[in-house]
């Protein structure tokens, strides 16, 4: 069912993918803090997946959940089985400084591999914690695993765009999801070849062992003595790895175990591990601490999916007791990839400074641009405002002038109108007040020898108005009409 508008609005998954000898099961996990829920699974059978095939199928059926549900993201944590390529060994130390041990540890176990340990990718970690390490001696759990092996894993996954986060193995994934109060619990996972028992006591692993009997053990191709020597087998070596974990670790007897795995789904199996060991045996639960979305519940309770499920749930939560045996390489070219995103981040947030930059500088210069423009229109308007209040005070002067000499205002004008004879007409009388001056224009009807006498009396009564000086005449000239004379008379304002 495409669940795309459900998923891609979720924040915090996580992709599980566990592979078995005999099944392909993947797990979608929401993490929000501590707390986890399953949104999506699927278990898919390879035991009939030809060797030469199983690959290409692993990688086909995770690309296309991880499409159906469309997710956009591409990574994923990955759980194995533990293999004939892969070695685990609980070592007991001297206590020395932690960057010593892998040396130690290596130098200890070289001759317990049958491969060079150049050829093996190493990790570890401590039983009980660091903080308690300072003991005499210090009990740690390591794992080597093959390089070529663990590469085949990261260039499959490559090859389909998808990327590897981690690396672990099935005990380290259950450790992950076991409820940490408990002290000490036991685990039995019965895979299609294999089965691991894995002892675990509040939230660290502290022993795992293969044993070399699994679900096809079980199956009807097996006589039924067959079936009665291997639930015998797979009985004695589990009693056998519980005595020594009691004597061990736990100081005292148990007699509980938990079974999961496919194996588990075979029902006859539990009821005959409780005979043949004498062991309470019961089926590992779905944990508590995690949540089924309610579209998936009702499927997952028919289908006994959690006795596949689990490891691919454990990977994809994260803890810090799982071992990662992710080669070196990869992790180097994920760092790699990081460093040229973080770097092409970098650029990118640079040019958007540079380009954020240069949007504000150019903002704030066409601001100025703006400001300036108005300062220019204000300067011209000050400068002609300044013109006119310049005129307007010459104008004033001039009213102050006549006022102070007690002259009224209108008095000059007719005094001009009183000196004027009646043959003359006065068609205009302009103060220029820029060039402090008066000029007066107008037509005299008379004779040609009279006009000459007429306009010399105007000017000299003008003349005795003390404000005009330098009164003169400056044309005379005969209408076209031949009747009259038109004048021009100028004089200066003496203020």
């Amino acid at each position: 069912m495409p669940l795309y508008k459900y998923f891609t609005n979720k924040s915090g998954l996580e992709i599980g993918v566990d592979i078995g000898f005999g099944a392909l099961k993947i797990a979608i996990v929401q993490v929000s803090g501590k707390e986890y829920k399953l949104l999506a699974y699927k278990c898919e059978d390879l035991s009939s997946v030809k060797e030469d095939d199983k690959d290409k199928a692993i990688v086909k059926t995770t690309q296309e959940f991880i499409k159906t549900y469309g997710l956009f993201k591409k990574s994923i944590h990955l759980n194995i089985s533990l293999a004939n390529s892969v070695f685990t060994k609980t070592l007991k130390l001297p206590s020395m400084p932690e960057r010593e041990i892998p040396n130690a540890a290596k130098w200890q176990i070289k001759d317990e591999v049958s491969a060079s340990l150049d050829d093996l990718e190493f990790t570890w970690q401590y039983l009980f914690g660091p903080e308690k390490a300072k003991k005499p001696r210090v009990d740690i759990i390591c794992v080597l695993a093959k390089k070529k092996f663990l590469s085949r894993y990261v260039e499959i996954f490559k090859s389909a765009n998808i990327e590897l986060s981690e690396i672990t193995l099935s005990p380290f994934s259950l450790n992950s999801i076991l409820p940490k109060e408990e002290e000490w619990v036991i685990v039995l996972d019965v895979g299609n070849k294999q089965s691991v028992l894995s002892f675990h006591s509040k939230g660290r692993l502290l022993f795992l062992r293969t044993i070399h009997v699994g679900a096809e053990s079980f199956t009807a191709q097996q006589s039924q003595e067959q079936v009665k020597l291997n639930v015998e087998h797979l009985s004695d070596e589990a009693v056998r790895s519980i005595k020594y974990c009691e004597l061990e670790f736990a100081k005292q007897a148990l007699n509980h175990i938990y079974i999961t795995g496919g194996g588990a789904r075979i029902e006859v199996l539990p009821a005959a591990l409780k005979e043949s060991s004498n062991l309470d045996v019961k089926i590992l639960r779905f944990p508590r601490n995690i949540q089924i979305d309610e579209k998936i519940r009702k499927d997952y309770e028919t289908e006994r999916a959690s006795l596949q499920i689990l490891p691919a749930i454990g990977a994809a939560i994260p803890s810090q007791s799982k071992i990662n045996i992710l080669p070196m390489e990869a992790r180097a070219a994920k760092m790699l990839l990081w460093e040229k995103v973080s770097l092409r981040l970098i650029g990118i947030t640079a040019a958007l400074i540079l380009l954020s930059s240069f949007f504000t500088a150019q903002l704030k210069i066409n601001v100025l641009k703006y400001r300036l423009n108005n300062i220019n229109t204000e300067t011209n308007f000050l400068k002609e405002a300044q013109a006119l209040k310049a005129e307007i005070d010459d104008y004033g002067k001039i009213i102050n002038y006549i006022k102070a000499n007690c002259v009224p205002s209108e008095w000059p004008l007719k005094f001009i109108a009183s000196s004027m004879s009646e043959d003359m007409v006065l068609s205009s009388f302009t103060f220029n007040n820029k060039d402090k001056g008066v000029s007066a224009s107008g037509v005299v009807y008379a004779r040609p020898g009279s006009v000459d006498k007429i306009l010399t009396d105007f000017i000299r009564r003008l003349k005795q108005i003390e404000i005009f000086k330098d009164v003169k005449m400056i044309s005379m000239e005969k209408s076209s009409s031949g009747e009259a004379f038109t004048f021009t008379i100028s004089c200066k304002l003496e203020l």
